[in-house]
């Protein structure tokens, strides 16, 4: 139970409340007005000794209904406790002020008491006399209890709480109750556990300081007790002190691995036995039952997706087919576009190539121009020059020809000599290759000489 629904179970007993207060109000002034004309009618008519309905009832049946009583005090008792305990833990404020409604409500039941006690102790005349002042001090009380839910509280009229509210306050009670249950009984486990291996770690002690008190007394005290100086040797007492801290030493290592394994040990057990209890209070018949329908409706499910997997892979198989299709035409488009593509980068070479012979042309027909002009221009301008002035030039020409062939004559002689000369030249100083200075002119003094 949440504490919105304790906020709206709050407002709908106080708006209760508030009714009931009004209707306690009206019914107030009615029924002391019922009071009044009632007094003066008794007043009128001789007073009778009231008779005490427990008088009718047998031995049997008044100690049934001291029983029947006493079991409806301890469950209203035990509903107060719950009720008060659900409050403190999820409202507290609304037991602002219990405390003094408690006072009041005892006190008015004690005054109702004492003036019916002694209501039925007076006599008749004295009750005829007295009429008048008790209407009036009843009168007093209902005034000076300005609580007028108190009152109802106490004739039973107060404002109630519905079955499901009891049973989620009772039920969060219950569950409250046993996980403390449960914490005080894991806690009282674990501090018997705690005791128990101190009570068995106390016994080892124990155990291992008798058996270390008889061993020294018998390794140390008696045989290493010297017979002439009547004395214990230090020797003795180191030596028996190294082999107890090597054997404490030892045991503490055969403890380790023993408390190592055994966590080993409780880890693997715990994890089992807490599967265990999963099962233990999870599984049922009817979780057996419900898992088999459920394994049915999925087998049912995993048969549509087999069926819906194999029309998917149908249509895949179709698409699949279709794409290759499309694969194969974007392949012969794409080589297409690819010869296009070098088809394009030829013409535009060769256009490169026809614009480089186009400028080319350009030129040379440029130069074929100025050329045909230059020769159109010499042609209107040229004048054909004399016979003998040809005769003249083709003398001339000839002569220079012959003197070439004359010199040309001369010179293979002068090299024919002159690789004589070098051969010579090379015998005599025994080089094999030709030196510069054979080449160069003499000086003037070694020219005179030789001439």
């Amino acid at each position: 139970m949440t504490e919105k629904d304790i906020d709206v179970d709050e407002a709908e007993i106080e708006e209760t409340s508030e009714l009931e207060v009004l209707s306690e109000d009206t019914d107030s002034e009615s029924s002391e007005n019922a009071v009044e004309v009632e007094e003066e009618q008794e007043q009128q008519q001789p007073l009778q000794p009231p008779k005490d309905p427990l008088d009718e009832l047998t031995y049997q049946q008044l100690v049934d209904l001291v029983n029947n009583m006493e079991d409806e005090n301890r469950h209203l008792q035990l509903e107060n406790t719950v009720f008060m305990d659900f409050l403190k833990n999820y409202s507290p404020s609304a037991l602002d002020g219990l405390d003094t409604m408690i006072n009041y409500a005892l006190s008015l039941a004690s005054k109702q008491t004492t003036l019916g006690v002694k209501s039925s102790s007076l006599s008749a005349t004295s009750r005829s006399s007295t009429a008048g002042s008790l209407g009036g001090t009843s009168r007093k009380s209902m005034v000076m209890g300005s609580l007028p839910s108190i009152n109802n509280l106490m004739e039973g009229r107060g404002p109630k709480i519905n079955i499901s509210t009891k049973t989620d306050m009772i039920v969060k009670a219950i569950e409250e109750t046993q996980q403390s249950l449960d914490n005080f009984v894991k806690k009282s486990l674990r501090l018997k556990r705690n005791i128990m291996s101190d009570l068995q770690e106390f016994k080892m002690r124990e155990t291992d300081i008798i058996d270390t008190r008889n061993v020294f007394e018998h390794i140390v005290v008696t045989q290493g007790l010297d017979k002439l100086t009547q004395r214990i040797p230090a020797e003795k007492w180191i030596r028996f002190m190294d082999d107890w801290l090597k054997n404490a030493a030892l045991a503490m290592e055969k403890l380790r691995l023993r408390t190592a394994s055994l966590k080993l040990q409780y880890k693997k057990v715990s994890a089992t036995l807490i599967q265990r209890q999963e099962l233990g209070e999870n599984v049922h018949a009817v979780d057996f039952d419900q898992l088999e329908i459920e394994n049915k409706h999925l087998l049912q499910k995993i048969d549509q997706k087999q069926i819906h997997l194999i029309e998917l892979k149908r249509m895949n198989g179709g698409a699949n087919l279709i794409l290759s299709k499309h694969k194969k035409y974007l392949l012969r488009q794409q080589m297409d576009y690819n010869k296009i593509q070098v088809g394009i980068t030829e013409k535009e070479q060769q256009i490169q190539e026809l614009d480089e012979e186009h400028d080319k042309v350009e030129e040379e027909r440029d130069k074929a121009k100025e050329k045909y002009e230059n020769f159109k221009v010499f042609k209107s301008t040229y004048r054909v020059p004399d016979v003998m002035d040809y005769v003249v030039l083709k003398k001339e020409l000839d002569e220079l020809r012959k003197n070439i062939k004359i010199w040309q004559r001369r010179k293979n002689i002068q090299d024919i000599s002159l690789h004589a000369s070098i051969r010579q030249m090379k015998n005599l100083t025994g080089f094999s290759t030709v030196d510069p200075a054979w080449l160069q002119d003499p000086p003037p003094e070694i020219e005179d000489q030789w001439l």
